[in-house]
């Protein structure tokens, strides 16, 4: 199969998107703020703890709890990548909050034993190669009796309406399949009781997806059809027929998507 069978994505939701950022950005918060806003509530964070958010990005969460608490906690980030952190810092800055970015990777990380309250990382470890080993660093910057927090998706939880299921249950497995560590959601709790974390606390919420174009690009869906194909794991023909029939399925007002994210806390006992 040569590349240049595959479907061409140029005018997909992914391609859409770069003309129009702020639109979908726009929708994409929308999507998420309820899962976000149970996630931080889930912290029960207190005045004078000092959080560190491991694989922060451009600083979102940290600039959520900001808003919420101001200066009564400490806040630091941690990423890998410097443009994102450059992103975090100028976002910071024009919000007038006190958060700390620095970059580095989750393992190891540079910081002392014992040196946060509470530790968090949210969707990261599904891009772990080695996440016990990630997890029992994170434990290791926490104090005794200080809080462990993970979040993450489970990229098998993701199903797609769409009038051909067979091809959306292997374009499905096909997603998952692509990342890391695709089953990472349903993975956490387990390592968590495995690392030796107390008073382990877990909750699954379901993200409910109609908009096509927004499922689209955050799930990356005609990026991946064209990867089976260039892959040899779907025709040409069927790919490009899913691809217009999820169109005109959105264009009925049918389509539906739906993923599901964890969230698990414990104590580590020190």
């Amino acid at each position: 199969m040569n590349e240049s069978d595959a479907p061409n994505p140029s005018s997909s939701a992914q391609n859409a998107y770069q003309s129009t950022p702020i639109d979908y950005l726009t929708r994409i918060a929308r999507l998420f703020e309820n899962y976000k806003t149970h996630a931080l509530d889930f912290l029960e964070l207190k005045a004078g703890l000092h959080l560190l958010d491991a694989g922060c990005g451009a600083g979102d969460d940290l600039l959520a709890l900001a808003a919420r608490h101001g200066d009564h906690i400490q806040l630091t980030g941690v990423d890998l990548d410097e443009s994102s952190l450059a992103e975090a810092r100028s976002r910071a800055r024009n919000a007038k909050a006190k958060i700390e970015f620095i970059q580095s990777p989750l393992n190891p990380l540079p910081f002392s034993d014992g040196h946060f309250d509470v530790v968090r990382s949210d969707r990261v470890f599904q891009h772990l190669h080695d996440p016990m080993g990630a997890l029992n660093e994170l434990i290791r910057v926490t104090r005794p009796s200080g809080l462990v927090a993970l979040v993450d998706v489970d990229w098998g939880t993701l199903v797609l309406d769409h009038p051909r299921a067979e091809f959306s249950d292997r374009l499905a497995a096909f997603i998952r399949d692509k990342h890391i560590n695709g089953r990472s959601g349903r993975m956490l709790y387990g390592m968590m009781r495995e690392a030796g974390l107390e008073n382990l606390t877990a909750y699954a919420e379901a993200i409910a997806v109609t908009d096509w174009e927004v499922a689209a690009f955050i799930w990356g869906i005609p990026a991946s059809v064209a990867a089976m194909v260039k892959a040899d794991l779907a025709e040409a023909q069927e790919a490009e027929q899913w691809l217009d029939e999820a169109a005109a399925h959105a264009k009925a007002g049918r389509f539906f998507g739906s993923m599901t994210g964890m969230v698990v806390k414990g104590n580590f006992k020190g």
